[in-house]
């Protein structure tokens, strides 16, 4: 397998911010959010590594519990203060500071106990608290708004599980992905090859026109790119991989043909929804 020694945060800028004024005020915007300075300077600062060295097969033989446990979905969905909430660091910036931490895969309840931790649990930990203590406060009980939090983080640590695998699988064939929480949760691209630009997504219609708004804005953000998505649609048969490419460079579908990976089915992760919506991080 090929391996990427590290992606920096400065790498990042430099490649998403060389095509246009558009991306440069995003940044800009980004890292001059009142109250977010925290989040600007931890995620400039952070260097991803261990994406690149875990196998897909990790993911697939991952100890973990499951993160949704007996929760009912349309329950957890009525406490909309929590359904609509997002921390300062997005869930993808915490997946990715705790992978460097732990150098491997994790399980929900590894995430848990990090996030209780004293050295980040003003991140996650104790924002939740409160958004919970919200959720008290609009006349739901404390195993309602726990479990509508639970979900909420559910959902996003299985997503993040599927990126993995699926980044992992493309590397393993030949394909030299980079990935970085900056990229991710500010310019929308869940990893990139050269020019050619990869979105991951779950087909869920609570959250498609969202989805397809902040999509809208991302080519706008990276011109001069080709975009290539990779649709995973979950239904009664495993997820399969179809290989998309819109109007672009030709390159983006003789870079991605290596992969071989067109309508083959891969094995399914549990989880049904890419729920991180329009608002960026």
């Amino acid at each position: 397998m090929m391996r990427q020694l590290s992606t920096t945060g400065g790498e990042v800028v430099q490649f998403f911010t060389r095509g246009g004024k558009i991306s440069k005020g995003e940044l800009t915007w980004w890292r001059n959010r009142r109250g977010c300075g925290h989040v600007a300077n931890a995620v400039l600062a952070h260097t991803t590594r261990t994406p690149y060295t875990i196998a897909s097969e990790d993911i697939l033989r991952l100890p973990t519990s499951h993160s949704l446990g007996e929760i009912n979905r349309n329950e957890a969905q009525k406490v909309r203060s929590i359904r609509d909430w997002y921390p300062d660091f997005a869930f993808t910036h915490l997946f990715h500071f705790m992978l460097e931490d732990a150098e491997k895969a994790f399980s929900w309840e590894e995430f848990q106990e990090w996030s209780r931790s004293e050295e980040v649990r003003a991140w996650l930990w104790d924002p939740a608290q409160e958004a919970i203590g919200q959720a008290r406060s609009e006349g739901f009980t404390q195993e309602q708004a726990e479990n509508a939090m639970q979900w909420r983080q559910g959902l996003a640590y299985y997503s993040f599980l599927r990126e993995l695998y699926v980044i992992a699988a493309i590397r393993e064939r030949d394909i030299p992905l980079l990935v970085h929480p900056l990229a991710d949760a500010l310019f929308r691209v869940d990893a990139w090859c050269g020019n050619i630009l990869l979105e991951l997504y779950v087909e869920n219609a609570q959250f498609k026109a969202r989805k397809l708004r902040a999509q809208a804005q991302d080519r706008r953000l990276l011109q001069g790119s080709a975009t290539v998505s990779c649709r995973a649609v979950r239904d009664r048969t495993p997820a399969h991989l179809w290989q998309c490419s819109r109007t672009g460079p030709g390159a983006a579908r003789s870079v991605l043909s290596p992969i071989e990976m067109r309508d083959r089915p891969l094995t399914r992760l549990d989880g049904s929804s890419d729920d991180r919506g329009a608002k960026r991080h």
